[in-house]
């Protein structure tokens, strides 16, 4: 797992590069932001890394209707995860007085997230109830 931190000006697909620094072989997924020709053909030709993006329908190349319901599917539980990790676990207030410190406390968050996740894994409860394991 990766990720990366910038300002709200920055746009994501200057991000892609910081995200896959040491990834080789996978397949990413994108938001229509991550839209980008040039940028999906250089991650394929130097890293064979397959971009998945939505398409945006006056584009002249589309996407399967299997693909397109994969994407959808995927980013409905990225969504949901963005949207617990902000309203459950107050990721995105920032109190940190040093980017050390707030790197350590998103990994901290993304740590207690994931064995949330691993916890109703075991339990055999539906994986994104992270919520009712502290109440």
């Amino acid at each position: 797992m990766s990720f990366s931190i910038a300002s709200a000006n920055h746009h994501d697909v200057k991000l892609v590069w910081d995200v896959v620094d040491h990834c080789w072989n996978i397949f990413l997924m994108g938001d229509k932001g991550y839209i980008d020709k040039k940028q999906e053909d250089d991650l394929k030709r130097r890293r064979n890394i397959t971009l998945l993006t939505p398409k945006r329908k006056n584009q002249k190349e589309q996407n399967s209707r299997w693909l397109n319901s994969f994407i959808s599917k995927s980013r409905k539980i990225i969504e949901t995860v963005f949207s617990q990790l902000t309203d459950q676990f107050n990721i995105s207030k920032n109190r940190a007085k040093v980017y050390c410190g707030l790197i350590s406390r998103v990994v901290r968050k993304m740590t207690a997230y994931t064995i949330g996740i691993y916890i109703n894994k075991l339990l055999g409860r539906p994986l994104l109830e992270i919520k009712s394991l502290v109440f």
